[in-house]
């Protein structure tokens, strides 16, 4: 339906936007490497692979925004190509989201099970302590038990011998 749309799209957008935000420091380092490589007048593989990934990420939001306003497009209709330096800035951007963002999305359920795995190991810590307890309990009463029944049956031998008067 079109408010799941909406909300997924929402969702998106504002995971998208933590990402970018987390993945800003990373990205001005990264360009600031990349201009001093063109300085030097080189451009190294890694240059040539986030312009390659920065101008399929343009492709696909292109794409994306064509698909959600429901624009058809024809092979007469094409997609302008990036400056270079933009395609850099936009692949760098792209493999941080992406890298940040997805990791976020796969760390947190991992830091969670890792959590629920410590505290289930605590609880079975604790639970084998109180057992250990109620053992040591019971065996005190066990012992007590048997004291006393061994009170009985001297008390009650010594009520059965007749008493010499």
């Amino acid at each position: 339906t079109q408010s799941t749309w909406g909300k997924m799209l929402f969702l998106k957008k504002l995971f998208l936007l933590a990402a970018s935000f987390l993945s800003e420091p990373f990205v001005e380092a990264l360009q600031k490497a990349h201009q001093r490589s063109l300085l030097i007048g080189r451009r190294s593989r890694m240059t040539s692979f986030f312009a390659w990934l920065g101008h399929r990420r343009y492709r696909m939001e292109i794409r994306m925004d064509r698909m959600m306003n429901r624009k058809r497009y024809g092979p007469e209709e094409k997609i302008e190509s990036l400056e270079p330096n933009e395609a850099v800035a936009k692949g760098f951007e792209f493999f941080y989201e992406v890298f940040i963002g997805y990791g976020l999305l796969f760390l947190f359920p991992v830091y969670e099970l890792w959590q629920s795995h410590k505290e289930g190991k605590e609880s079975a810590a604790d639970l084998d302590n109180r057992l250990q307890s109620i053992e040591e309990r019971f065996d005190n009463i066990q012992k007590r038990l048997e004291l006393i029944s061994s009170d009985i049956s001297r008390l009650s031998h010594a009520l059965q011998q007749p008493t010499s008067s």
